[in-house]
């Protein structure tokens, strides 16, 4: 037989190296944790140490965290919340709640029960109904009125805006304006 082919373990079904590796990246790819004989009925699998020779070290990695992710109970799992950080966690389901907590991976600081940055000095529900707040903002491309830190929206027409307050400012860069229509300071 050629050097090419993988024997998928537990049946005899044989499959060129490269397509049964595309095979277990697509699996891998959809969280599936087991990976059965791509001819359905039969009771090969593909298991991730017989597999580890075929697959890119990534691939492989991969799938070891799907494994992993997998052993551990849904209600149990949760994630940094630094966005680039993202480390998979585990919930203690002890009866005291824990508020702030260290990230093992990132040690940066965030709230446990709201699953938020730290938020010093505010109330869990005030954090998180802020943090969501901005969120949406970010997401619908609203302004902050540089006076009173009103939320702003602009609907069409030029960069000029006047807030509720009076204050006027460039709605691109933030900056209060100089003159009637545009902000000198402007990099927008």
């Amino acid at each position: 037989m050629s050097a090419n082919l993988f024997w998928i373990k537990g049946c005899s079904h044989a499959y060129y190296i490269h397509c049964i590796a595309k095979y277990a990246i697509s699996k891998l790819d959809n969280n599936m944790t087991r990976i059965d004989c791509p001819v359905s009925g039969y009771d090969g699998v593909l298991e991730t140490e017989y597999c580890r020779l075929i697959l890119s070290p990534e691939v492989f990695n991969h799938w070891g965290i799907t494994l992993c992710r997998a052993g551990i109970l849904e209600d149990k799992r949760f994630y940094c919340p630094h966005k680039d950080c993202l480390a998979l966690l585990i919930r203690d389901q002890g009866t005291m709640v824990v508020m702030e907590w260290e990230c093992p991976n990132c040690r940066r600081l965030f709230c446990a029960q709201y699953n938020v940055s730290w938020h010093a000095r505010m109330e869990c529900h005030e954090a998180r109904e802020d943090i969501m707040l901005m969120q949406l903002a970010k997401k619908q491309n609203w302004r902050i009125c540089p006076r009173y830190n009103f939320y702003v929206e602009k609907i069409d027409g030029c960069a000029f805006m006047t807030c509720r307050c009076g204050v006027e400012f460039c709605y691109r860069c933030g900056a209060r304006s100089e003159t009637l229509h545009y902000s000198s300071k402007c990099q927008g």
